[in-house]
């Protein structure tokens, strides 16, 4: 007998999943239903068909058997949903776990991402342990939704930077190409580019001087800070408060 399964309003048989496998990467919808249907047949009739021809899909695993990028994500859109969905490395096959004929799983699926305070709006919604669960049925997230709400926050990204030794190379080789005649562009172009290089040396020295400054103070207060060292261990207490104090100003 021919297993009729309703996910999100399609009816899904064994002609749909048959159109489905020839263009399983063409559509969120596809993907989606195919995913949820293949896993109802299984968990809910016992039938492992369309898990093993979802699966078995040639865009699903590598040359070596591995689940590809697109596999992966489709097994963990599965597992989320049924925890009890199961890729064996060592037979590359996917399967079913077993489980407790008490668990939730036994008539339920996972609620993805939903919470218990949002739960109490859902029915159908039962909360086991912290979990919020739905009646056997359609996933309660597409695939595409499944896959957005997988995706880290985007951490806030280094500012660019540029290391010194790369800026001196840079330098180096404008001047060269400069002097050797073969920098392009005409010679109005060559003329600006000349004229702002000369305000960014006039840039670069300023920062270069404050830089110098900086480094002079910082040697400065490690001098300070080392006599102070030396005059309180030689009994000078009052000299080496100064010594101490001056340093600490310099910081």
């Amino acid at each position: 007998m021919t297993t009729i399964i309703t996910i999100r309003g399609k009816k899904v048989d064994n002609t749909l999943i048959a159109a489905y496998v020839k263009r399983i990467n063409s559509t969120n919808d596809v993907v989606t239903v195919f995913a949820n249907a293949a896993v109802i047949q299984a968990a809910v009739h016992g039938n492992k068909n369309w898990l093993d021809k979802l699966f078995s899909l040639p865009v699903m695993t590598l040359r070596n058997g591995d689940l590809s990028k697109l596999g992966t994500q489709v097994l963990n859109y599965c597992k989320a949903h049924c925890p009890r969905v199961e890729w064996s490395k060592e037979n590359q096959k996917v399967g079913l776990k077993k489980f407790n004929a008490d668990s939730p799983l036994a008539t339920n699926f996972v609620a993805v991402g939903v919470t218990e305070e949002q739960a109490a709006n859902i029915e159908g919604a039962t909360v086991v342990k912290g979990k919020v669960y739905l009646p056997h049925g359609d996933f309660n997230l597409t695939f595409d939704e499944f896959l957005n709400l997988e995706k880290p926050e985007s951490a806030d990204k280094p500012e660019p930077s540029l290391a010194a030794k790369a800026l001196v190379k840079q330098l180096e080789k404008a001047v060269a190409f400069h002097k050797d005649g073969k920098l392009s562009g005409t010679a109005d172009e060559v003329l600006a580019a000349a004229a702002h290089a000369k305000m960014l040396f006039t840039a670069l020295d300023a920062l270069h001087t404050k830089m110098v400054a900086v480094v002079v103070a910082d040697e400065e207060k490690q001098v300070d800070a080392a006599l102070a060292a030396q005059l309180l261990q030689s009994g000078q207490a009052g000299k080496a408060t100064r010594a101490g104090k001056k340093a600490a100003v310099a910081a």
